[in-house]
């Protein structure tokens, strides 16, 4: 390391996500009345006190890994002689040869007022746990294992009743239309002795009306049963998207030929293979509607793998677990991003004059949801759209399904 940061008036030391000290400046090492030996190659916390070992675990590092840098947190170290000593601690988390290390710059604060209250906490639950480390163990877990249900259950209720409340404004609207053009149209035909050409044009508009209401019928039996397959295994999601494409060219009528699939590596993931083959059966449908009829249609798959924080709706929890991120990509017409939320809502689309009946964006998102992941989108007018989809690699028994 250069010399002048070997010297300089402040402590520096570099960590790996493991914990792991890569580097420590001889300022901090004479602070603490170390060798370089005597760390390089250890965890990070042999210079921490025991309160500032927990927050260190259940504070600092968390924020570092999900804001990327942390001002200002308050530490103990302690010293070869078991005396400590109070800093400030800056950090910063950076990317190097394909590793990620943390960055930390060390202040000296000797002032007692400076201690904050979080380390005042965590020094009050250290003494307890010296007492009682076998019973906060399992405490912990127990808590744990309850905010992990609590959640669980949330999500679940949560999207119950989005889907009941969905279902009851498709009941006492969308479904009234067709079965009342149906009943007009019908009449119409019982008042007349003959078929006139209008008759017969009040026949075919009650054979499209009937066919819509069949088609909405199975939509949304679709959407309202799809959460009976819960089902999850191992599934190879560049075959499953090979499927569904197979099932999209047999409904639509439509050859491989005719627009071209692109999929990259892409992880396998645990989930449910009916669940997830619909998912994609409907991204292909959809950008097969909204191709751009100037150019050949382009799909594009690719993923990476990413931790990801499985708590969505306790902000102050954080359990990260990996997960694969996948993009869905096409060259379509594209649509303006004020529609971005709507377009996930059962029933809704963009324009009354779009095909489909607006059931697939809001199926795909039910999925998502009941693989404990998250969808978005990015779309840019006349350029195509990308969908992406967050879904974790692995279900256990404490991950939120």
């Amino acid at each position: 390391m250069d010399r002048l940061l070997d010297n300089a008036p402040c402590g520096y030391v570099i960590f790996t996500d493991e914990g792991i000290i890569q580097w420590m400046n001889g300022t901090l090492l004479g602070w603490l009345g170390l060798r370089s030996e005597d760390v390089f190659n250890k965890h990070v916390e042999v210079i921490l006190t025991l309160p500032s070992r927990i927050f260190y675990n259940t504070h600092f590092f968390p924020l570092l890994k999900l804001q990327g840098k942390a001002e200002e947190i308050f530490l103990q170290l302690k010293t070869t002689s078991n005396e400590t000593v109070p800093v400030l601690v800056n950090a910063e988390r950076r990317q190097e040869s394909e590793a990620w290390l943390h960055h930390c710059v060390i202040l000296p604060v000797h002032q007692r007022q400076k201690y904050e209250e979080e380390i005042l906490n965590a020094k009050r639950l250290a003494e307890k746990a010296m007492q009682e480390n076998l019973h906060l163990q399992e405490l912990k877990s127990t808590l744990e294992t309850k905010s992990l249900e609590l959640e669980r259950h949330y999500r679940k209720q949560f999207s119950q009743n989005q889907s009941l409340l969905q279902f009851s404004k498709i009941i006492s609207h969308d479904l009234q239309e067709p079965i009342h053009k149906i009943q007009l149209f019908a009449d119409r035909i019982l008042t007349k002795e003959t078929v006139s050409a209008r008759t017969h044009n009040d026949l075919l508009k009650v054979d499209r009306s009937a066919e819509r209401l069949r088609q909405l019928t199975r939509a949304l039996q679709q959407y309202i049963s799809i959460d009976a397959e819960t089902g999850m295994t191992d599934v190879n999601i560049r075959d499953i998207i090979l499927e569904a494409a197979r099932q999209v060219n047999e409904v639509r009528k439509v050859s491989g030929s005719e627009y071209n699939i692109v999929i990259e590596d892409i992880p396998v993931v645990t989930g449910n293979m009916t669940q997830l083959t619909l998912l994609f059966y409907h991204l292909l449908d959809n950008a097969i509607q909204f191709r751009d009829p100037s150019r050949k249609l382009v799909v594009n798959v690719k993923a990476v793998t990413l931790d990801e924080n499985i708590y969505h709706h306790s902000p102050e929890r954080y359990k990260f677990t990996e997960h694969a991120r996948i993009f869905f990509s096409d060259n379509g017409i594209g649509f303006d991003m004020q529609y971005r939320d709507y377009i996930f809502k059962i029933l809704k689309k963009i324009s009354a004059s779009d095909p489909g009946l607006g059931v697939g964006l809001g199926l795909i998102k039910k999925i998502v949801d009941n693989h404990s992941g998250v969808i978005t989108v990015d779309s840019v007018v006349g350029q195509g759209t990308t969908f992406i989809i967050t879904l974790p690699k692995h279900h256990t028994q404490n991950s939120l399904v």
